[in-house]
C-alpha cells in the first residue's frame, strides 16, 4: 500500500469536494416544479431585497446625519461669533463681568439645545433606519390611489 502524503495539496475540483460540480444557484431556479423550491427561492429573493433596502437606507441615513452635524456645528460656531461680538461691545466693568457670565452660560445653552437636536433627529433617523420595509404588495386600482385608498 503506498504511503500517502499529508503535505501534499490536493487537485481542486469546481465542486470543491461537495458534490456534483453544479451550482446550488441558478438563474432559472424560481421556474422549478418543485413547489419547495419556488418557496425557497422566493423567501431568499425577499430577504435579499430586504437586505437591499436596509443598505440603501443605511447610506441615506448616514449622509442626512452628516448634513445635521455639518449644519448644528456651523450654527454654533455663528451663535459663538454673536455672543462674542456683544461681549466686546461692553460698556464698563460691570456691565462686561454681566456679558461675560451671560454669554458664558448662553454659550452652554446653545451647545447643549443643538446637541440635544442632533441627538433626537439622529435617533429619528436610525429608528427610520431599522424599520422593516414592507414585504407585502397590494395591487390598488386607479381609483383607489386618486382615493387614498
Amino acid at each position: 500500500m503506498p504511503k500517502k502524503d499529508l503535505l501534499s495539496i490536493p487537485q481542486i475540483t469546481p465542486d470543491f469536494g461537495f458534490g456534483s460540480g453544479k451550482s446550488i444557484i441558478s438563474s432559472n431556479s424560481g421556474d422549478s416544479g418543485n413547489p419547495n423550491q419556488r418557496n425557497i427561492t422566493e423567501t431568499s429573493n425577499q430577504q435579499m431585497a430586504v437586505m437591499d433596502a436596509f443598505a440603501k437606507k443605511a447610506i441615506h441615513a448616514v449622509g442626512k446625519m452628516t448634513e445635521i452635524n455639518k449644519h448644528a456645528t456651523e450654527q454654533f460656531h455663528e451663535t459663538i461669533e454673536n455672543i462674542s461680538d456683544l461681549k466686546s461691545k461692553s460698556r464698563g466693568k460691570e456691565h462686561e463681568a454681566t456679558m461675560e457670565q451671560f454669554g458664558d452660560a448662553m454659550s452652554q445653552v446653545a451647545g447643549q439645545q443643538m446637541l440635544g437636536t442632533v441627538k433626537i433627529g439622529s435617533a429619528a433617523i436610525a429608528s427610520e433606519v431599522s424599520r422593516r420595509p414592507s414585504t407585502t404588495y397590494e395591487k390598488k386600482s386607479g381609483l383607489m390611489r386618486l382615493l387614498g385608498k
